[in-house]
């Protein structure tokens, strides 16, 4: 079905309310994003490195806005989780988009360095 101008499709709205989502402070609401997410990972099977790049982004910012180091965690593992969602297929490109957001962020905010020692020590667990 075509798309007019100002309209915006389902998948691309879900997109950016996980995102709202997944930064905010109330955990109930985090925990949502991430159904939201995951779900919308499964109906999005043919995603390329790109697309991966994108979402890792968005996970990179989610755990910079996670305030407390238990909040940082559970993010952390509720984000290693999300390649069981992926097809078997995607899965190597999906952990290649990691890696390439992992040092394209890594050199950017060195304040926060700690903070993604853990993401990466969790999602590599």
């Amino acid at each position: 079905m075509a798309v007019g101008p100002g309209e915006v499709r389902a998948a691309d709205e879900l997109h950016l309310n996980v995102g709202k989502r997944l930064t905010h402070k109330k955990k109930a609401v985090r925990d949502r994003g991430f159904q939201l997410l995951r779900k919308w990972l499964q109906n999005h099977p043919s995603m390329e490195r790109s697309d991966y790049i994108k979402v890792w982004k968005g996970l990179y910012v989610g755990v910079k806005m996670a305030a407390t180091r238990p909040a940082q965690q559970e993010f952390a593992a509720n984000t290693a989780l999300l390649l069981n969602e992926l097809p078997r297929h995607k899965r190597n490109m999906w952990i290649d988009a990691f890696w390439r957001t992992t040092c394209d962020i890594w050199g950017k905010d060195t304040r926060g360095i700690n903070r993604y020692l853990r993401f990466v020590r969790i999602i590599l667990a």
